[in-house]
């Protein structure tokens, strides 16, 4: 198995070096430059101008508090720089810093460089900065770097100034890692432009190292330099002839990372003022902290920035899509008409699709179909994977799935509103794929990079099955039958009552850029193969074929306690056979059977009578209420449905705190009928009303 290894290319000062570059090509001269923020809004929006995303515009604010109530310096040129214009001032006072100022001259003396012409410095341009454009700018330039690795992606980070590249089995055909590192820097000289190199492992490590240089030990009795001497130097590579390429030597990235600032980590500002609050200012000493504490003090994102940097979490490059999409397209000498024609169209395109993603060493992600009616504007049907994958069945049992779910129900919404005569709908349009013939149909498909391959066993065992492959087939066909909303999977709630300790979610959309990282996070723990962290270290808990495929528990046993004689109910007829201590089938709602509860030869019981399930008084062993339950065998009886319970349970207390927003104060009991029903009952002990609540068969 090929180790993956991960190329930063960031380009420092990127607006600065955009329009420098512009004003090159435009003017041939380039005076020192600074950019702004717009100066008639402040909201990062100018005339003519793309907008900022909220995510820019929240960080351009923190590193400069001065951009919230005006223009405000952004960027500047080395030049402008060292006449003392700074990023963060006023655009007012950088203007008047910039203004050269003249000695004045003293009548009557003479002055010693009067015979030399006084020097003006050059007067610096001021420009208002586009952030979109710069986002723009460095889009563009991804398609000069495709030849050198098969994945490009843009930099995650607000206001980004690098590209990842995913090198993985790259180097070998350039030489080595320092040859394709130091020929793509080549070609950005020859783009007019500058960067540094730097290849490690994982994404936050790469980042992490072109972002912030390795600080040496000086030798003694001398200062550290910024350039790395030739050869390795504690894992960490960067030639004397070329100094902006670092390279971190396989296996060794968390020792190269350990001297960095916590900055590195890439984690927002009030997290890195918590952690320096705290005396952590090095990723050395972020390590040391045990991962559970984490999310008691940062924020969400800073905790899964650091579970990137410590590798526990994967992390994939968010590919620029291609200017030439993977796409095929029908267009048939007659129209085609119905879900069958449809069908055998789909898996025409899918087959070609297929291909040409094996051909591209790509994966799908996304599939979006356009239909062109006859008659009728054209039809858009968009479905995604959970997990990319290449396999023409699969590509077309989704699309298909998906084009028969909604056709299904136009045409059903179609009958109903000829019926209730309600107004049309938008969704109404899919039933003209079943009801108009077609000209055209056109696939087109999102493609991600394919991933490192995983080893297989191969002889007998079937450990080499990935079960979030298997899971994610599942999911991807039923997504497409069912749609994303009808898809869920469960999770635990800590809440003491049972109606709410159980969540359903919906699946991560596929269709988002951002979903591929959740989804396998989230595969793996469905499939049993998530990381547990325990303290400060962290392990992959894989379990065996047996736990796998009998996912089975073993419950406590009630003990017997005081509410057991309490009952009047023997240990013999209290006990229950074993199973689940919670029901397989619960109602969504508990149903009141208060005046169900008890009957007597169909004689329903009244308030006197002594057989009706009541409270006993408090006892001087303590202030929790017990239950007295009638005679055995009684009888429940409920519009379909007669139970004769002949065996009752010890009961289970459930009380909520107090700060719960509807206090709930309840016994449980598991009672058996004589046709071998189990059922999930409980009392109120503030209403002393009785409720059915699940059944376990």
């Amino acid at each position: 198995m090929v180790a993956q290894r991960i190329l930063c290319l960031r380009l420092p000062n990127w607006p600065i070096q955009v329009l420098r570059r512009r004003l090159h090509h435009q003017h041939g001269v380039v005076p020192p430059v600074a950019l702004h923020t717009a100066v008639r809004e402040t909201e990062g929006i100018a005339p003519g101008r793309t907008k900022l995303s909220s995510t820019d515009l929240q960080f351009l604010r923190e590193i400069f508090p001065s951009a919230r109530s005006g223009p405000t310096i952004v960027a500047v040129c080395q030049t402008a720089y060292a006449r003392g214009v700074r990023p963060g001032l006023p655009l007012a006072e950088a203007r008047s810093l910039a203004a050269p100022i003249a000695r004045p001259r003293t009548p009557g003396r003479p002055d010693k460089q009067s015979e030399s012409p006084p020097v003006v410095p050059a007067e610096i341009c001021f420009s208002e900065w586009d952030g979109g454009l710069d986002r723009q700018e460095l889009t563009d330039l991804s398609e000069l770097l495709r030849r050198f690795a098969p994945v490009v992606g843009l930099d995650d980070m607000p206001l980004p100034d690098s590209l990842l590249l995913d090198i993985t089995g790259c180097a070998p055909l350039f030489g080595s890692e320092v040859a394709l590192a130091t020929e793509l820097l080549e070609e950005i000289r020859r783009a007019s432009l500058s960067g540094v190199a730097a290849i490690a492992d994982t994404i936050a490590a790469a980042w992490a190292i072109a972002h912030w240089e390795v600080p040496r030990k000086p030798a003694s009795g001398t200062r550290a330099r910024s350039v790395t001497p030739a050869g390795p130097v504690g894992g960490m590579t960067e030639l004397a002839e070329f100094p902006r390429v670092r390279i971190s030597l396989p296996g060794r990235n968390e020792l190269d990372l350990e001297p960095l600032p916590v900055k590195a980590a890439r984690l927002p500002n009030a997290d890195c003022d918590i952690l320096h609050q705290l005396g952590v200012h090095s990723i050395r000493q972020l390590h040391r902290l045990p991962m559970v504490d984490l999310p008691a003090r940062l924020s969400p994102t800073a905790v899964l920035r650091i579970r990137q940097l410590r590798g526990t979490d994967a992390e994939q490059i968010l590919p620029i899509p291609e200017p030439s999409p993977i796409q095929s397209e029908w267009l048939g000498e007659s129209p085609a008409q119905g879900l069958r024609d449809l069908h055998w169209i789909l898996e025409q395109l899918t087959a070609d699709i297929a291909r040409q993603l094996e051909t591209r060493r790509r994966l799908c992600s996304t599939l979006e179909c356009f239909f062109f009616c006859v008659e009728g504007p054209e039809l858009l049907i968009r479905t995604g994977l959970v997990r990319p994958e290449a396999t023409a069945g699969l590509l077309a049992d989704v699309i298909k799935l998906r084009l028969d779910y909604l056709v299904t129900r136009a045409l059903f919404q179609q009958q109903r509103r000829s019926v209730e005569q309600t107004t049309q709908s938008s969704e109404f349009d899919y039933a003209r794929l079943e009801q108009q013939p077609l000209n055209r149909v056109r696939l087109v498909a999102s493609s991600v990079p394919i991933p490192p391959s995983r080893q297989r066993d191969l002889f007998g065992s079937d450990d080499h099955i990935a079960w979030t492959d298997e899971l994610s087939t599942l999911l991807s066909r039923l997504t497409g039958r069912l749609s994303e909303e009808n898809v869920r999977y469960v999770t635990e709630h800590a809440d003491a009552r049972p109606e709410k300790s159980i969540l359903t979610h919906r699946f991560p959309d596929a269709i988002q850029p951002n979903a591929a990282q959740a989804t396998e996070r989230l595969l793996n723990q469905l499939t049993g193969l998530s990381e547990t962290t325990t303290g400060s270290e962290t392990r992959s808990r894989v379990p065996d074929r047996k736990s796998r495929r009998h996912p089975g528990r073993t419950e406590p046993v009630l003990p017997v306690s005081d509410a057991e004689a309490a009952t009047g109910i023997g240990h013999a007829t209290s006990t229950v056979a074993a199973g689940l201590s919670r029901p397989i089938r619960m109602l969504a709602a508990p149903l009141d059977i208060t005046a169900q509860f008890v009957r007597d030869q169909g004689r329903m019981p009244t308030s006197a009578s002594t057989d009706l399930p009541r409270p006993t008084p408090t006892t001087r062993k303590g202030s929790a209420r017990t239950t007295r339950l009638p005679k055995m065998p009684f009888t429940l009886r409920l519009p379909g449905f007669t139970w004769t319970i002949t065996q009752v349970s010890t009961p289970e207390r459930i009380q909520t705190a107090w700060w719960t927003d509807v206090p709930c104060h309840r016994d449980y009991f598991q009672m058996t009928a004589s046709t071998g029903a189990r059922l999930w009952i409980f009392r109120d002990l503030q209403t002393d009303h009785w409720f059915l609540h699940g059944l376990f068969d």
